[in-house]
């Protein structure tokens, strides 16, 4: 994936204010996989 056209687009959408969201493979080359957390976390015993 060109990361350089991917950033002048999102560059070119915050210069103009679109509202976007990122989904798929870029979302997921950008922000990385989601952690995954135990079932019982935040729960006290």
């Amino acid at each position: 994936m060109n990361f350089d056209r991917v950033f002048e687009v999102l560059k070119a959408l915050e210069r103009e204010q679109v509202r976007y969201v990122l989904v798929g493979g870029v979302a997921l080359n950008l922000h990385g996989p989601a952690r995954d957390f135990p079932r019982n976390a935040g729960t006290h015993t």
